[in-house]
């Protein structure tokens, strides 16, 4: 009876024990009673417990016996079929690396309640807002934007107001409720059994909060107890974001973060007790303030699951690929995700989006190669490119991947040079309409492709890191040097759902989905790179150059817009020439120039009529563009000149040429010349638009229509300036009478300009055309010109951007920095205007050894220098069908005939140079203009 009697009381006082945490322990949920949960077991119900009443052999009576552990007691229920599947971290489910050790699952969370709101109140709250709307299940906030499912399993304080004391023990706390679900901004809840939901617990107005919940405890013991702060996901308080590092009492702890103050081994986040652990990359820091269960799965053990290598990207690459599957936006079309590395012959073609090639492993190594937890040889993870699409990547080829995407090498040129090399169909119609993609148009293989990039200003490299240590044996010097990709780079921040790039923008590089055509990199052209309203509207153009060659280049004038490479103040001042009053107009033409198909054909419409345009790719080649020849790579045509002179061409004299810039070599001592008259005839010439009558205005207040330079600078006229890259001219023009009188008939004549008269004025030439500097008159006669040679900017030198950009003259004449000679119209004479006639630029001003004098005398300087010039001589000055670009006030059009009825009449009496009288051009019908 005795005994009997004892076992009552010890009964109860046990079943009071038990029951006592019922009210207290387990008031939070998910283990409450809203889950089905009870501090005791019911066979015969629903109800699930942990503890059983006469099982005091047990530790904590638990429902479980001295063979089971806790950890699988909580997997009885954590099974993947009543609640997620969860596995304890020890080393029989991750590595013996470090040793044999193991972590209970009580070590982490209190099964009880949720201590860190608990302990930490309102610190632990991670989104606060304001109920507009509540039902006994929901909770509404008007004005929340929520990600779907993003505060799925945390934990809502539906009013903050009626918190007093979140201390335990507070029998009398008003609940709190595990969030099942959300959309845009509404929470659903679990309802605590036994109340009426959240209806009788907040109202419309009350302010509620949500806090991160998973019953994570709020101190720790490791060296010492530590107090853990775990609130979110990610960034601060969370697994680990190495902020917290502090030495007390000769020792290092990580004293907040729930991974780190454990982490005393390991590569990644670990903190060191005194000198004990000599392991190399102690204190690394990885992936700071991320989610380490994106890879490392508490399913696992928290065993890293990093690809070893053959495993389908999709796994863990979802985010990117599924942009690059569809055709949106710009990307490289992806087919497949197929863990197997495409090989192809250099320069590699791809076809349409069925091209099964189209996978991830075409441009990028696989992770058993650039992993340095997998390839202990490997240079870090920034070696994640291929070297060719011809070779597959291996751990112990070094030459088979690396961390750049340009390499100067033929058989192994980087990744991008593997495909383009040559053009490009793309395989699917791009937004911007565009269908072909452009490439390096130098001598078509490989190695002289390779050679023009490797010369070019755009060559050279740009760091991110993916990221870093400086410790003695540690193999994870992770640079990637960014080359192709510092230009075109995607509009994705972070880069990927690894955020493996640990440096900020824009120091960090990818090429997977672009809302920017070309993929060009915005180059701060928004001001949060992360907030897609910010992208500014594509094509960037001139916008994309100007980040580097202009004013917005944050680094001018000394380096680009990383500052990474040399720049010349001129390079970085380009924009400058485009606040002229005259210039090639790029920014009122943006958006109608496509990266390539244009001028590819006679008149094909591309560069005339409404799609008439220019911008900075028209004329310069980024990928092969060097400092000392800007044109180099662009595109223009090769003209074969018809035999007549000044006659319209046609189809049959143009041919499309990719790479319009040739050097050619000089005569009679003068430097090399680069050329870029076929650059300028794309667009400057009926190439361009086909019929005369096609012709588009100058400007659009220009009251006629532009000429064809083509037709101007034949070689086969009577005269021009010399600008064409041969004087071919083998057949004299016909010598008639009246209008049909084009010069003296003195016999074929090639070139038709003179080797004996006509000097130059030595102060300015050699700014007007840097490679006639120093020459003597007789070298600078035979010497070539450009188109740059007279059209440029103002105030020009060396140290303003060469080149038609801009100028405040009009036709955009370049003007040397000091010269008066700055006009050119219809009425600047000798007589008054002698100091300001634009082409003293070049000419001797004083005429000196001219051949149109009268013996002794200069007709030029007496008698004719009260006339103005285009009474004379042909208003636009490229060529004309009439010796020495004289021109006919009767029988000549405009534009070319500038002052009608006034000047030089058909009558005249030809003479050759320097037997000319005054009297000649006084013949019937010319007395009255000429006298």
């Amino acid at each position: 009876m005795k005994e009997l009697k004892q076992f009552g009381i010890h009964f109860i006082i046990m079943l009071f024990i038990l029951l006592l945490p019922s009210v207290v322990y387990a008031t939070d949920p998910p283990h409450n009673m809203s889950y089905g949960i009870s501090c005791l077991s019911n066979p015969q119900g629903n109800i699930t417990g942990c503890h059983v009443a006469h099982n005091a052999g047990t530790a904590g009576f638990l429902l479980t016996n001295t063979a089971v552990t806790i950890d699988n007691l909580c997997q009885s229920c954590h099974n993947g079929t009543i609640a997620d599947f969860v596995q304890g971290h020890s080393s029989t489910t991750t590595t013996t690396k470090y040793g044999t050790w193991s972590r209970q699952c009580t070590n982490c969370h209190d099964p009880h309640q949720q201590e860190q709101w608990r302990a930490f109140g309102t610190q632990a709250y991670i989104f606060t807002g304001t109920v507009s709307g509540v039902t006994a299940t929901t909770l509404t906030d008007a004005s929340a934007n929520w990600v779907v499912g993003q505060w799925k399993d945390s934990i809502l304080v539906p009013n903050t107001a009626t918190i007093t004391n979140t201390i335990y023990p507070d029998t009398n706390q008003p609940a709190v409720f595990m969030i099942t679900d959300n959309n845009t901004n509404t929470l659903t809840v679990q309802i605590v059994q036994g109340t009426s939901g959240l209806s009788a617990s907040t109202s419309v107005g009350a302010s509620y909060s949500i806090f991160y919940g998973r019953l994570i405890r709020s101190r720790m013991y490791t060296a010492g107890w530590n107090n853990i702060y775990f609130y979110n996901n990610t960034g601060t308080h969370s697994f680990a974001d190495g902020t917290t590092f502090t030495t007390s009492g000769g020792i290092n702890y990580y004293t907040s973060n729930i991974c780190e103050t454990c982490h005393t081994q390991t590569n990644h986040h670990r903190y060191t007790s005194g000198t004990t652990f000599t392991l190399a990359c102690s204190g690394q820091t990885h992936h700071n303030g991320q989610n380490c269960m994106a890879c490392h799965p508490h399913g696992n053990g928290f065993e890293f699951t990093e690809s070893h290598g053959a495993q389908d990207c999709i796994q863990c690459h979802s985010s990117i690929f599924n942009p690059m599957n569809t055709t949106t936006d710009f990307h490289h079309y992806m087919n497949n995700t197929q863990a197997v590395y495409p090989l192809l012959s250099i320069p590699a073609t791809l076809e349409g989006t069925s091209d099964t090639n189209r996978r991830c492993l075409m441009c990028h190594a696989d992770h058993d190669v650039f992993s340095p937890d997998v390839n202990v040889s490997t240079g870090g993870r920034a070696y994640n490119l291929r070297t060719a699409i011809s070779l597959s990547p291996t751990p112990t080829s070094a030459n088979t991947f690396t961390n750049t995407d340009f390499v100067n090498s033929t058989s192994t040129p980087g990744i991008c040079l593997s495909c383009h090399l040559t053009l490009q169909t793309k395989s699917y119609s791009q937004p911007d309409s565009t269908t072909t993609t452009p490439y390096i148009p130098v001598a078509d293989i490989p190695a002289n492709q390779v050679s023009a990039y490797n010369a070019s200003a755009h060559n050279y490299q740009v760091s991110s890191l993916f990221t870093s240590s400086t410790e003695t044996g540690c193999n994870y010097n992770n640079t990637f040097n960014a080359n192709c990709t510092k230009c075109h780079n995607d509009t994705l921040y972070p880069k990927s759902a690894q955020s493996a790039q640990i440096t900020t923008y824009p120091y960090v590089f990818g090429l997977h989905d672009s809302t920017l055509s070309s993929i060009l990199a915005p180059l701060g052209l928004w001001l949060l790179p992360y907030l897609q309203s910010g992208l500014p509207p594509s094509p960037l153009e001139e916008r994309f150059c100007f980040q580097c060659h202009g004013a917005n280049n944050p680094n001018a004038p000394n380096k680009d817009y990383y500052n990474v490479a040399a720049m010349s103040a001129v390079s970085t001042s380009i924009d400058s020439a485009f606040n002229k009053p005259y210039l090639h107009p790029i920014t009122t033409t943006s958006y109608l120039h496509k990266p390539y198909g244009e001028g590819l054909l006679f008149n094909d419409g591309t560069l005339s009529g409404a799609n008439r345009h220019v911008a900075c790719a028209d004329c310069h080649n980024a990928h092969t563009a060097t400092a000392s020849i800007p044109l180099y790579g662009a595109s223009g045509v090769t003209v074969t000149n018809p035999q007549q002179d000044f006659v319209d061409l046609v189809s049959s004299n143009y041919v499309y040429a990719p790479n319009a810039s040739v050097t050619l070599a000089q005569s009679g001592g003068a430097t090399n010349i680069n050329l870029d008259y076929k650059l300028c005839l794309k667009c400057h010439s009926n190439w361009a638009y086909g019929l005369a009558a096609n012709a588009p205005n100058p400007t659009p207040s220009a009251s006629w229509q532009q000429t064809n330079m083509a037709q101007e600078l034949n070689v086969n006229n009577w005269s021009y300036h010399y600008v064409e890259a041969d004087q071919t001219a083998s057949v004299l023009p016909a010598s008639g009478a009246g209008c049909n009188s084009y010069g003296p008939n003195i016999g074929n004549v090639t070139p038709r300009a003179s080797t004996t008269y006509g000097n130059f004025n030595a102060t300015y030439i050699g700014v007007m055309e840097p490679t006639l500097s120093g020459l003597t008159n007789a070298q600078i006669r035979t010497a070539k010109l450009r188109c740059s040679s007279c059209h440029g900017i103002d105030n020009a030198s060396s140290s303003t951007p060469e080149g038609p950009h801009g100028s405040i003259n009009p036709f955009i004449l370049k003007v040397p920095v000091g010269s008066p000679y700055n006009a050119w119209n219809n009425t600047v004479k000798y007589s008054t205007d002698s100091g300001r006639i634009w082409c003293f630029n070049c000419h001797d001003p004083n005429f000196a050894n001219t051949g149109f004098v009268q013996g002794i005398q200069n007709l030029h300087t007496n008698r004719h220098n009260i006339r103005p010039c285009q009474a004379c001589h042909v208003a636009i000055p490229h060529g004309w069908k009439r010796y020495r670009l004289l021109r006919f006030d009767d029988c000549d059009p405009s534009p070319y005939m500038s002052i009608p009825n006034y000047g030089l009449h058909s009558g005249i009496n030809w003479a050759t140079s320097g037997n000319w009288r005054e009297w000649y051009c006084h013949s019937t019908g010319a007395v009255d203009s000429c006298g």
